[in-house]
């Protein structure tokens, strides 16, 4: 999602502006079983949950299973002082059969509520997202045609953005009511449309033996502040690899890194810094050296077919949101279509392991309905 989110941006804002990140958060960086972020950057309730009911990290998301009622995932006050046109983002997944207005079972009904409050004012929900809910709920399930026809959202990204003010507070709620059924929460973003603190003109990585040499090229840059370097095997997670002071000219700069890199595909991002120390990500770029470990798989969210190709004999697993482990096959190099393996998995997400002699890589896969049923 964040290397579609990133393309998307630079679409939307001319090379002078960007949408700079305020607030982020991808769950990648806790053990499954939280359910309070880090330094209270975000707190969740389940007040109804039972024993074997789960409302907490499971694989990197946020996710729940058999609920009951109302149960509340909240963010920190998040600051958006100082700046216009803040928007937020979040990914909203589902699995199994969700019952919507048209199950006869009353006000018994599944949902995902998205809400937000402005400067501790009441919380506004946003209604019926893209059709698949109804007055006073974001998403639904059935929600379709107000039937029981299993026309559930399955996959999709929740937007708002032309907000303004001092504070913000993130809020969702989910209801289901099976060990069946599954709701998650990913990728929550918070940004605004600044002037960029940096004109960055290029920005490239090129393999040199082990090595790879990366090298960026910026026109002016008087109010920046420094450059962090991050690093992919994957392309989702990515850590820092190089804190880079900015020279701070308003005619530009070169700059030059060198990173020890693996035997693969790796893929790089440069996040750059204000002085006020607000910042934005540069486009991700990526560099294959005499081995690669895979190509990511593709279309991703897949109905009827995936595709994945690989550069040697690998392992793979599969695995629920939940981290219960529900295949493993071993493929030889190649291009192959996993569908066949991935018959009577349930719509949703499923997290795929590749192993091979070069390491491991961890993809996040949604899978949605199957065309013509």
């Amino acid at each position: 999602m964040r290397i579609i989110f990133t393309y998307l941006l630079l679409l939307l804002f001319p090379p002078y502006l960007s949408a700079q990140i305020i607030w982020q958060e991808d769950f990648n960086a806790y053990t499954d079983g939280t359910t309070v972020g880090t330094t209270g950057r975000w707190t969740s309730t389940c007040g109804a949950c039972l024993s074997g009911d789960f409302f907490e990290v499971r694989s990197g998301a946020f996710s729940a299973q058999d609920v009951n009622d109302f149960s509340t995932w909240e963010s920190e006050s998040i600051n958006i002082a100082g700046v216009s046109d803040v928007t937020f983002a979040l990914d909203a997944i589902e699995t199994g059969d969700h019952e919507g207005p048209g199950c006869a079972c009353g006000v018994n009904i599944d949902y995902f509520d998205v809400s937000y409050s402005i400067d501790g004012g009441a919380f506004i929900t946003i209604e019926n997202w893209n059709g698949d809910g109804e007055p006073g709920h974001t998403l639904t399930g059935d929600s379709q045609n107000g039937s029981a026809l299993d026309a559930d959202w399955e996959s999709t990204t929740i937007t708002q953005s032309g907000l303004s003010g001092n504070t913000l507070v993130l809020r969702v709620v989910m209801r289901n009511t099976a060990g069946t059924e599954t709701m998650t929460l990913d990728n929550v973003v918070v940004s605004h449309t600044s002037l960029l603190p940096v004109n960055l003109v290029s920005f490239t990585a090129m393999p040199q033996n082990n090595l790879t040499q990366l090298y960026w090229q910026t026109s002016s840059e008087e109010f920046s502040s420094h450059f962090e370097l991050e690093k992919s095997i994957d392309g989702i997670y990515f850590q820092t690899i190089g804190n880079i002071a900015a020279i701070g000219t308003s005619k530009g700069a070169y700059y030059h890194f060198e990173d020890l890199s693996l035997p693969q595909t790796v893929y790089y991002r440069l996040k750059s810094f204000d002085t006020n120390e607000s910042f934005y990500y540069s486009d991700i770029i990526s560099v294959t050296g005499k081995h690669s470990i895979t190509n990511t798989p593709y279309p991703n969210p897949f109905a009827n077919e995936l595709f994945l190709k690989l550069s040697d004999h690998s392992n793979l697993t599969f695995l629920s949101i939940d981290g219960k482990k529900q295949k493993v096959i071993s493929l030889p190099e190649g291009l192959h279509d996993l569908h066949p393996y991935l018959e009577g998995f349930p719509t949703g997400m499923i997290i795929l392991n590749i192993s091979s002699q070069y390491g491991t890589q961890k993809h996040k896969l949604i899978k949605l309905r199957e065309k013509g049923f």
